[in-house]
C-alpha cells in the first residue's frame, strides 16, 4: 500500500443513513460523530477499505477497531443574527413622518 492510499484512508468517513458518520483511519480507532441522532450498536458500517462488506459495532470491535463517539458541538448550526447596527434597517422603511 502506497502513502497516498493510506492517507487517503486515514481521511475516509462514511456517511451513515441515520445521518451519523464514521471515520476510519490507520490507528484502528472507528470516529462516530452524532448529528442529533440516536446511533445503535447495531448500526451497520461499511468498510472503505472493502465497501462490500457491512459490519455492525460490535463486529468492528471484535475485530480490533476501538469506537470513539464524538458529538458535534451546537455551536456549529447557522443562526440568523440581528444587523450589527439596527439603526440602519429602520432608516430604509420610509416613514410617514419623512414624507
Amino acid at each position: 500500500m502506497t502513502e497516498e492510499e493510506v492517507s487517503n484512508r486515514e481521511n475516509t468517513a462514511v456517511i451513515l443513513a441515520d445521518g451519523s458518520e464514521v471515520k476510519i483511519n490507520r490507528s484502528k480507532t472507528v470516529h462516530l460523530e452524532l448529528n442529533g441522532y440516536k446511533v445503535m450498536k447495531q448500526t451497520i458500517f461499511l468498510l472503505p477499505s472493502t465497501p462490500h462488506i457491512i459490519l455492525g459495532m460490535d463486529v468492528l470491535q471484535r475485530c480490533g477497531y476501538t469506537c470513539v463517539w464524538k458529538k458535534k458541538e451546537s455551536g456549529q448550526r447557522r443562526k440568523r443574527r440581528n444587523p450589527r447596527n439596527p439603526d440602519i434597517e429602520q432608516q430604509k422603511k420610509p416613514t410617514g413622518d419623512q414624507a
